[in-house]
């Protein structure tokens, strides 16, 4: 009701002879009943809220017009102060774009929130010497689109945070809590008795009762006490509430996954491919629990290749609009702390049934693509299949039966002994070369893996570099997930697919200034060869992660969409994600369309429109469980330095500067990758001046500079959790 309702509004609002009306002049003109009075307020009310009308003078409802500025978006906080509007993608202007928000601007908005904003131009504050120089600048400004935006915060439409993980604090009367979130507040003040055990210091969920005002901060009340701040487990547990994840799954979705059958029926292997007699394996990390993916290679005498790419099957087993199906879409994905995986599927599933573990009978669906000499695709064909997998290899093992072989990859062809995954490098090898020389963009980065102990605590940090193993892998799923999105487009029948649509040009034009104010000769980075160029000179450097992070921060996000938009780092005009269903919800459904495309399976495929809402839905559940992946991950690594500043001589390490600024270094740790700043005061005993128009450091005695680029030695000092940060001391 409430949105045919809005539809017929929006159609009175657009009639070519519609003046603004009040309304009762709205309710007369629409012939709207007294008992539909309610449900008018509720729609127009519901339409200002998200900026579609707008409310004028004397009560009068109109659509909003370009003059107004009114856009919707979501604003977040910045550390120095003021924030960030980031506009709806939809919205009818501004669409996406990244407005900066004033301290005094943003209103009772808090980091995360919906709101509307006021957006205008803000024209420079200087004073040019005569007012006609100053009139032309600013008409210039105009019609290239320069002058720059600001927003000023009018109406919260929706909170994000109900709910803030922090720090209970107890002084004589006064009872607060500190976020560990520094910029959702400074303290939310406990307005109601808190729980008898909550003691200072306790890590704690409060529940935001009184939202802030303009006078003074949020209030709520303890709604649950995790432990001691330091108590093994509470860190995590702080991750899970402050990201709202899942934890337990609901009683009904674990009775259905109770009931999934654990064998497989002959009925079910004789519709099938049998793949049990073939040397089939999987390669994943060494404490990797679900297997999803698994390989077969053959190479032809003729020169020719078939690559066998096995998926385990889990649309087989989780049926649409069952209780497994409805949890698995709201989760959206697996989620990897740094201590404990939070699965999508129950561990029946996703660690026993589904899972490709060698030696025991699985079900799959495989795409079975076939080469040339040189490694072009010239056939790929897809059916159900039943493996029994010969040999799992960690990465590690992998990379060890492989390294005789990576020089020459094509000797392994001409060995009987060399092992499967030796072999199958040497078509590898071909993929990757194809895919470089297509304009694919190498944004590779090395993988750093807390080490803890039985109870949780950080021994160590290991850095997992993206060696051939790795890239074995990647290949080989690439080119699934490339055939299987060729095949659906062409079949025209709603898919979800992985897009990365091109980059903003003059954000490529920043990086390029950027880079060579670095030392960088760099080109034309819009022109794709000259991107690739520029990051082969980044690996060869030390500071090559600070960079390509730089790279990656000039391009947009990858995400999920119905449209075959295609993807720009992979330089592939057909791309999706059907390689990972254990894990990925969006890779359940991809099955399910080719199901329907293929056999004419009964799988209830949602509509394009349908489609886009979960697609839109998997965008933010992905991005919610990458932040909280690396929240988790870096506080582990907090807790990590906290235990070498404790030793009676802490360890140096070489460190990167990736900017430079009053408040001193920023850095990144070359062999763990740890973030830190090394502040002004900290830089030694000697006095060392900032220099902002340089951004640099400069040291007359003895002469020393530190700029962006450099490499320093620096040890850890002190860690600094409310603001999530390690800081250190140059040696």
């Amino acid at each position: 009701m409430a949105s045919a309702l809005q539809k017929l509004l929006s159609d009175h609002f657009r009639a070519p002879k519609y003046q603004p009306q009040t309304k009762s002049e709205i309710a007369r003109a629409l012939r709207l009943g007294p008992d539909q009075r309610a449900d008018l307020r509720a729609a127009l009310r519901e339409m200002e809220e998200a900026g579609k009308v707008v409310s004028g003078a004397h009560g009068k409802y109109r659509l909003p017009r370009e003059k107004d500025g009114a856009v919707q978006g979501t604003v977040f906080l910045r550390p120095g102060g003021g924030g960030v509007l980031v506009v709806d993608p939809k919205a009818p202007q501004h669409a996406g774009a990244r407005i900066s928000v004033g301290t005094d601007d943003l209103g009772t908005a808090m980091s995360g929130d919906t709101v509307l904003a006021q957006v205008k131009k803000d024209p420079p504050q200087n004073w040019w010497r005569h007012v006609a120089e100053k009139r032309k600048a600013l008409e210039q400004m105009e019609e290239t689109g320069a002058m720059p935006m600001v927003a000023k915060i009018t109406k919260v439409l929706h909170r994000k945070h109900h709910t803030i993980v922090g720090t209970f604090r107890r002084k004589e009367t006064s009872v607060w809590v500190v976020p560990d979130d520094a910029l959702l507040a400074a303290r939310v003040e406990i307005s109601t008795a808190p729980p008898v055990e909550c003691k200072s210091g306790d890590k704690v969920v409060v529940e935001i009762t009184d939202w802030p005002t303009q006078h003074r901060g949020p209030r709520g009340k303890v709604a649950r006490r995790l432990g001691k701040t330091g108590d093994p487990g509470v860190d995590m547990l702080g991750i899970i509430y402050k990201y709202h994840l899942p934890q337990e799954f609901p009683p009904e979705v674990l009775a259905e996954a109770e009931r999934v059958p654990q064998t497989i029926s002959d009925a079910v292997l004789a519709e099938r491919e049998d793949w049990r007699g073939r040397e089939v394996i999987t390669i994943d990390p060494a404490d990797a629990r679900d297997f999803d993916d698994a390989i077969a290679v053959t190479h032809f005498p003729d020169g020719r290749w078939e690559l066998a790419v096995h998926i385990a099957d889990v649309s087989h087993y989780v049926t649409p609009q069952s209780a497994l199906d409805r949890e698995a879409r709201e989760r959206g994905n697996s989620i990897y702390l740094a201590d404990r995986v939070l699965p999508m599927l129950p561990e029946r599933l996703s660690n026993g049934v589904c899972s490709l573990r060698p030696h025991e009978d699985r079900l799959t669906r495989v795409a079975v693509l076939t080469y040339d000499a040189q490694g072009h695709r010239i056939a790929a064909r897809f059916n159900r299949a039943v493996i029994c997998s010969r040999q799992r290899y960690s990465y590690e093992q992998a990379y060890e039966v492989m390294k005789p072989y990576l020089k020459h990859p094509d000797a392994a062809l001409r060995d009987p002994a060399a092992p499967l995954p030796a072999r199958a490098w040497a078509l590898a090898a071909r993929l990757r070369k194809l895919r470089f020389a297509e304009g694919s963009l190498d944004l590779d980065f090395p993988e750093i893996k807390v080490q803890l102990d039985s109870l949780g605590q950080p021994i160590g940090l290991t850095k997992i570099e993206h060696d051939e193993s790795h890239q074995l892998i990647e290949e080989f799923m690439l080119q699934a997930n490339e055939a299987v999105a060729v095949q659906l487009r062409a079949s025209e029948r709603p898919a979800i697919y992985r897009t990365h649509e091109d980059p903003n040009p003059d954000k490529l034009n920043d990086l390029r200034e950027m880079l060579l104010a670095g030392g960088l000769q760099v080109g034309d980075l819009t022109q794709r060869r000259e991107l690739q160029k520029a990051l082969q000179l980044i690996n060869s450097r030390e500071d090559a992660a600070v960079l390509k992070i730089a790279v990656l921060k000039s391009m947009k996000r990858a995400s999920y969409g119905t449209d075959p938009l295609g993807h720009y780092g992979l330089a592939k005009e057909n791309y999706l994600h059907f390689t990972s269903p254990i894990r990925r919800y969006a890779d359940l459904l991809v099955h399910r369309s080719q199901a329907n495309l293929l056999w004419g399976a009964k799988h209830s495929v949602p509509d394009y429109a349908r489609l886009q809402e979960i697609a839109e839905h998997l965008a933010l559940t992905e991005r919610n469980a990458a932040e909280a992946e690396t929240q988790s991950k870096r506080l582990k690594e907090m807790a990590y330095f906290t235990k070498l500043i404790a030793q009676k001589k802490p360890p140096t390490f070489r460190a990167v500067i990736s900017s430079v600024r009053r408040i001193g270094l920023f850095i990144e740790l070359s062999e763990v990758m740890t973030r830190g700043i090394v502040r002004h005061e900290d830089l030694g005993p000697h006095p060392y001046l900032f220099e902002a128009k340089l951004e640099q450091y400069v040291c007359r005695k003895p002469r020393r500079t530190l700029r962006t680029g450099d490499v320093i030695t620096v040890a850890p000092i002190a860690v600094e959790l409310e603001r999530g940060s390690v800081a250190f001391r140059l040696v």
